[in-house]
């Protein structure tokens, strides 16, 4: 199943929220929302919509809003920057799973990482682009195991 980088990336964000605020999932991410933007109202989504949200990724209907509620990126990173050392450690090794530049994360580039992947993330739901989730069950693993035994007939030896 292909990354779902917005739950990877509330997820890693939970690791350093407060016990009030990171204790559920429409909490983080409306907590998430408030910080990237200056207009997020805590009823723009419903707690069902935000648990889509998390386990699907965002979708344009939502990428939307936020850009509505004007992005203030700077409130984002100061947040993120206010988080202890030991939890942007904790981030990075976290977000290292997502991030396309093979360098290992350091905890002072978890910010501007987090604030990078979320613009990513909204103007891909916008765009169209973004990745969409494929389940990968008994057909996935056999065409995968099909085309592995294909491939290795074809070497010459």
């Amino acid at each position: 199943m292909a990354n779902n980088e917005f739950r990877i990336l509330i997820d890693s964000l939970r690791i350093a929220m407060s016990e009030d605020d990171g204790h559920s999932i429409e909490g983080s991410i409306n907590i998430v929302l408030g910080k990237y933007t200056n207009n997020w109202k805590e009823n723009t989504y419903s707690p069902l919509n935000l648990k889509k949200l998390y386990y699907k990724g965002l979708n344009y209907s939502a990428a939307k809003k936020v850009k509505g509620a004007v992005i203030n990126e700077e409130s984002f990173r100061k947040y993120i920057d206010s988080f202890s050392s030991s939890d942007k450690e904790s981030m990075a090794a976290q977000l290292q799973t997502v991030n396309k530049d093979a360098i290992q994360l350091g905890a002072n580039a978890v910010p501007y990482f987090c604030v990078n992947l979320l613009n990513e993330l909204i103007e891909e739901a916008i765009t169209g682009q973004q990745k969409k989730l494929t389940k990968s069950g008994p057909n996935g693993y056999l065409k995968k195991l099909f085309l592995m035994i294909h491939f290795h007939q074809c070497l010459p030896k």
